[in-house]
């Protein structure tokens, strides 16, 4: 009967949370849809098919294996015991870092890409969104997001940090943003580009703080 179940959008991801010295100021990148978040989808090993499989999970993208797709809704408990187990499946930090590079070379900065696994991201909090109505799409999703925080400490993070504030506040860099809270808190910017939804996850006080 699975087939005649309403279908659940899941989606697991990660985020980092690059701020000035000052923390007014948040840095977003362009990813075609608004300015969010630099981070991605957290993806599976080959070895849990089965797992998924179980669960009718059926992935977005037919050739990446992350975790965002649909299954029945009766299916979404299964889902998430095995989610909260751990195997098979990217630890969110590697996540982090892989999507990270990945975003930066896709955006135009390699040179920013090549340092990325030399950072130091530390786990921040991670929100759980319960099943519920998406903001901009016809269906329900349940949503798991770790969120880290740059610790700009080391020279390299530092260094890392500012290269990236500064290209935010590039009139001339169209894919790096600097926006407040008061911004991602409307899902736009002072100069009216739009901020997407997830990035209102990095404003504290509306995460879950991780145990």
């Amino acid at each position: 009967m699975d087939a005649d179940e309403q279908q659940i959008r899941v989606s697991v991801g990660v985020y980092a949370r690059v701020r000035t010295d000052d923390g007014l100021w948040n840095v977003l990148v362009d990813t075609g849809r608004g300015f969010r978040p630099l981070g991605g989808a957290v993806q599976y090993r080959e070895t849990t098919k089965p797992a998924l499989e179980s669960v009718k999970f059926r992935r977005e993208h037919p050739y990446e294996p992350d975790l965002r797709g649909r299954l029945p809704r009766r299916r979404l408990d299964g889902f998430k015991y095995w989610l909260g187990s751990g195997e098979d499946r990217e630890g969110d930090g590697p996540a982090l870092l892989r999507e990270v590079a990945e975003e930066l070379a896709e955006i135009g900065h390699p040179e920013l890409a090549a340092n990325v696994r030399a950072t130091y991201f530390v786990p921040a909090y991670v929100v759980t969104e319960e099943t519920e109505p998406t903001e901009r799409e016809p269906w329900w999703q349940f949503r798991r997001l770790a969120v880290f925080d740059l610790t700009a400490v080391g020279t390299v993070d530092v260094a890392f940090r500012d290269r990236l504030v500064a290209l935010a506040h590039d009139p001339t860099e169209r894919a790096v943003v600097a926006a407040t809270a008061v911004e991602i808190g409307r899902g736009r910017l002072s100069t009216g580009q739009n901020i997407a939804p997830q990035a209102k996850h990095l404003v504290a006080g509306t995460a879950r703080l991780a145990s």
